[in-house]
Protein backbone atom coordinates (compact mmCIF):
# COMPACT_ATOMS: atom_id res chain seq x y z
CA UNK A 1 0.00 0.00 0.00
CA UNK A 2 2.84 2.57 0.47
CA UNK A 3 4.35 1.99 -2.55
CA UNK A 4 1.25 2.71 -3.91
CA UNK A 5 1.06 5.87 -2.16
CA UNK A 6 4.64 7.06 -3.24
CA UNK A 7 3.91 6.11 -7.23
CA UNK A 8 0.77 8.78 -6.90
CA UNK A 9 2.99 11.30 -4.96
CA UNK A 10 5.52 11.15 -7.94
CA UNK A 11 3.28 12.00 -10.56
CA UNK A 12 1.17 14.95 -12.40
CA UNK A 13 -2.48 15.52 -11.59
CA UNK A 14 -4.85 16.46 -14.85
CA UNK A 15 -4.98 20.19 -13.35
CA UNK A 16 -1.03 20.17 -13.39
CA UNK A 17 -0.88 18.85 -16.71
CA UNK A 18 -3.26 21.35 -18.11
CA UNK A 19 -0.97 24.12 -16.13
CA UNK A 20 1.76 22.86 -17.91
CA UNK A 21 0.62 22.72 -21.39
CA UNK A 22 -0.96 26.31 -21.04
CA UNK A 23 2.46 27.27 -20.43
CA UNK A 24 3.75 25.76 -23.15
CA UNK A 25 1.31 27.27 -25.41
CA UNK A 26 2.27 30.58 -24.16
CA UNK A 27 5.66 30.18 -24.79
CA UNK A 28 4.87 29.20 -28.37
CA UNK A 29 3.06 31.99 -29.16
CA UNK A 30 5.10 34.88 -27.70
CA UNK A 31 8.18 33.45 -28.77
CA UNK A 32 7.96 34.37 -32.77
CA UNK A 33 7.03 37.98 -31.50
CA UNK A 34 10.24 38.67 -29.59
CA UNK A 35 12.06 36.98 -31.82
CA UNK A 36 10.65 39.72 -35.05
CA UNK A 37 11.37 42.00 -32.31
CA UNK A 38 14.73 41.11 -31.74
CA UNK A 39 15.42 40.98 -35.89
CA UNK A 40 14.05 44.40 -36.46
CA UNK A 41 16.03 46.07 -33.97
CA UNK A 42 19.17 44.27 -35.06
CA UNK A 43 18.11 45.00 -38.46
CA UNK A 44 17.48 48.99 -37.20
CA UNK A 45 21.17 48.82 -35.61
CA UNK A 46 22.69 47.96 -38.80
CA UNK A 47 21.10 50.23 -40.42
CA UNK A 48 21.90 53.43 -37.81
CA UNK A 49 25.50 51.74 -38.49
CA UNK A 50 25.68 52.13 -42.06
CA UNK A 51 25.08 56.08 -41.90
CA UNK A 52 27.46 56.36 -38.77
CA UNK A 53 29.90 54.71 -41.22
CA UNK A 54 28.76 57.16 -44.10
CA UNK A 55 29.10 60.48 -42.08
CA UNK A 56 32.67 59.03 -40.27
CA UNK A 57 33.58 58.50 -43.88
CA UNK A 58 32.58 62.03 -44.93
CA UNK A 59 34.41 63.66 -41.67
CA UNK A 60 37.65 61.64 -42.64
CA UNK A 61 37.61 63.08 -46.54
CA UNK A 62 37.04 66.45 -44.85
CA UNK A 63 40.00 66.52 -42.95
CA UNK A 64 42.07 66.35 -45.89
CA UNK A 65 40.41 68.98 -48.20
CA UNK A 66 38.96 72.34 -47.92
CA UNK A 67 35.45 70.93 -49.90
CA UNK A 68 32.03 70.76 -48.73
CA UNK A 69 31.10 67.06 -47.23
CA UNK A 70 27.39 67.38 -47.32
CA UNK A 71 25.32 64.54 -45.91
CA UNK A 72 21.62 65.71 -46.70
CA UNK A 73 18.44 63.54 -45.44
CA UNK A 74 14.83 63.52 -46.71
CA UNK A 75 12.87 66.35 -45.76
CA UNK A 76 9.78 64.45 -44.53
CA UNK A 77 8.07 60.80 -45.71
CA UNK A 78 7.02 62.61 -49.54
CA UNK A 79 9.49 64.63 -49.98
CA UNK A 80 13.09 63.05 -50.80
CA UNK A 81 16.42 64.27 -51.73
CA UNK A 82 16.60 64.97 -55.83
CA UNK A 83 20.17 63.69 -57.32
CA UNK A 84 20.59 65.99 -60.28
CA UNK A 85 21.34 63.51 -63.30
CA UNK A 86 18.74 61.10 -61.85
CA UNK A 87 16.12 61.15 -64.14
CA UNK A 88 13.73 58.77 -62.28
CA UNK A 89 11.11 60.48 -60.53
CA UNK A 90 9.72 57.34 -58.77
CA UNK A 91 13.42 57.54 -57.08
CA UNK A 92 13.47 59.98 -53.69
CA UNK A 93 16.60 58.86 -51.37
CA UNK A 94 16.37 59.48 -48.14
CA UNK A 95 20.21 60.19 -47.48
CA UNK A 96 22.90 61.73 -50.18
CA UNK A 97 26.49 61.86 -49.57
CA UNK A 98 28.26 64.31 -51.79
CA UNK A 99 31.03 66.51 -52.32
CA UNK A 100 29.24 70.05 -52.95
CA UNK A 101 31.82 71.76 -55.29
CA UNK A 102 29.59 74.06 -57.06
CA UNK A 103 28.37 75.16 -53.02
CA UNK A 104 24.67 75.55 -54.41
CA UNK A 105 23.70 72.13 -51.56
CA UNK A 106 22.76 70.43 -54.65
CA UNK A 107 23.34 67.27 -55.05
CA UNK A 108 24.61 66.21 -58.62
CA UNK A 109 25.60 62.54 -59.91
CA UNK A 110 28.74 63.30 -60.59
CA UNK A 111 29.67 64.70 -56.70
CA UNK A 112 28.10 61.73 -54.96
CA UNK A 113 30.71 60.08 -53.11
CA UNK A 114 31.92 56.52 -54.11
CA UNK A 115 31.96 54.04 -51.01
CA UNK A 116 35.52 52.31 -50.83
CA UNK A 117 34.37 49.21 -49.99
CA UNK A 118 31.85 48.25 -52.50
CA UNK A 119 32.12 51.08 -55.35
CA UNK A 120 28.85 51.93 -55.33
CA UNK A 121 27.87 55.84 -54.53
CA UNK A 122 26.28 56.56 -51.46
CA UNK A 123 22.77 57.88 -52.02
CA UNK A 124 20.05 55.51 -51.12
CA UNK A 125 16.60 54.77 -51.74
CA UNK A 126 15.38 52.72 -48.81
CA UNK A 127 12.09 51.73 -51.02
CA UNK A 128 14.27 50.54 -53.81
CA UNK A 129 13.71 47.13 -54.40
CA UNK A 130 15.63 46.37 -57.42
CA UNK A 131 18.34 47.82 -59.60
CA UNK A 132 17.52 50.65 -61.61
CA UNK A 133 19.48 51.33 -64.68
CA UNK A 134 19.97 55.48 -64.90
CA UNK A 135 20.96 57.63 -67.63
CA UNK A 136 24.48 56.71 -68.69
CA UNK A 137 24.47 53.53 -67.88
CA UNK A 138 25.03 54.11 -64.46
CA UNK A 139 23.11 51.46 -62.08
CA UNK A 140 21.43 52.30 -58.74
CA UNK A 141 21.36 49.19 -56.76
CA UNK A 142 19.04 48.62 -53.87
CA UNK A 143 20.49 47.97 -50.53
CA UNK A 144 19.41 45.22 -48.46
CA UNK A 145 20.66 46.95 -44.94
CA UNK A 146 16.94 49.65 -45.76
CA UNK A 147 14.92 47.39 -46.42
CA UNK A 148 11.41 47.67 -45.03
CA UNK A 149 12.73 50.34 -42.93
CA UNK A 150 11.92 53.87 -42.38
CA UNK A 151 13.70 57.25 -41.84
CA UNK A 152 11.34 58.79 -39.04
CA UNK A 153 12.86 61.90 -37.96
CA UNK A 154 16.45 64.30 -37.37
CA UNK A 155 16.16 66.94 -34.30
CA UNK A 156 18.62 69.28 -33.94
CA UNK A 157 18.60 70.06 -29.86
CA UNK A 158 14.71 68.43 -29.55
CA UNK A 159 13.80 70.50 -31.98
CA UNK A 160 12.39 69.27 -35.64
CA UNK A 161 13.66 71.28 -38.81
CA UNK A 162 12.61 71.44 -42.31
CA UNK A 163 16.35 71.12 -44.07
CA UNK A 164 18.32 68.33 -43.00
CA UNK A 165 21.57 69.39 -44.42
CA UNK A 166 24.70 68.96 -42.52
CA UNK A 167 28.19 69.59 -43.25
CA UNK A 168 32.03 68.68 -41.09
CA UNK A 169 34.56 70.86 -40.44
CA UNK A 170 38.15 70.26 -40.75
CA UNK A 171 38.24 69.99 -37.60
CA UNK A 172 35.05 66.82 -37.15
CA UNK A 173 32.71 68.72 -35.66
CA UNK A 174 29.30 69.33 -38.18
CA UNK A 175 27.35 72.43 -38.62
CA UNK A 176 23.70 72.62 -40.36
CA UNK A 177 22.35 74.61 -42.68
CA UNK A 178 19.51 76.83 -42.06
CA UNK A 179 17.76 77.18 -45.59
CA UNK A 180 19.64 81.01 -45.47
CA UNK A 181 23.14 80.00 -44.47
CA UNK A 182 25.43 77.69 -42.25
CA UNK A 183 25.68 77.81 -38.71
CA UNK A 184 27.49 76.01 -36.07
CA UNK A 185 25.60 74.44 -33.21
CA UNK A 186 26.15 75.50 -29.40
CA UNK A 187 28.21 73.56 -28.22
CA UNK A 188 25.76 70.89 -25.94
CA UNK A 189 23.54 70.55 -28.79
CA UNK A 190 22.73 66.78 -29.71
CA UNK A 191 21.62 65.92 -33.41
CA UNK A 192 19.29 63.03 -33.28
CA UNK A 193 17.98 60.09 -36.10
CA UNK A 194 15.60 58.03 -35.68
CA UNK A 195 14.26 55.11 -37.76
CA UNK A 196 11.69 52.77 -37.56
CA UNK A 197 10.51 49.49 -38.77
CA UNK A 198 7.41 48.14 -40.33
CA UNK A 199 6.78 46.64 -37.27
CA UNK A 200 7.01 50.25 -35.53
CA UNK A 201 10.27 49.51 -33.83
CA UNK A 202 12.45 52.38 -32.96
CA UNK A 203 15.73 53.23 -32.81
CA UNK A 204 17.59 56.60 -32.52
CA UNK A 205 21.53 57.49 -33.07
CA UNK A 206 22.91 61.04 -31.43
CA UNK A 207 25.80 62.93 -32.72
CA UNK A 208 27.58 65.16 -30.70
CA UNK A 209 27.79 68.21 -32.88
CA UNK A 210 31.29 69.48 -31.46
CA UNK A 211 33.39 65.96 -31.81
CA UNK A 212 31.36 64.56 -34.38
CA UNK A 213 31.08 61.15 -31.93
CA UNK A 214 28.54 59.09 -32.98
CA UNK A 215 26.10 56.72 -30.33
CA UNK A 216 23.70 54.39 -31.70
CA UNK A 217 21.61 54.14 -29.15
CA UNK A 218 20.22 50.63 -27.12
Amino acid sequence: MKRCDDMKKKGFTLIELMVVVGLIAILFGIAPIIYSKYLNEERLKDALSKIKYDMQYLQSLRQNKTSNYIIAFRKSITEGIDVTGVNDSEIKFDYVCFEDENNDLIADISEVIIDPFDSKKMMYDFELSETKLLAGGLKLYPNKIFENINLSEIKVDGVTFTDYIFRFSRFGSIERYNGTTWEELENDMMIELSLYSNDSVKKQMKIAHLTGEILIQN
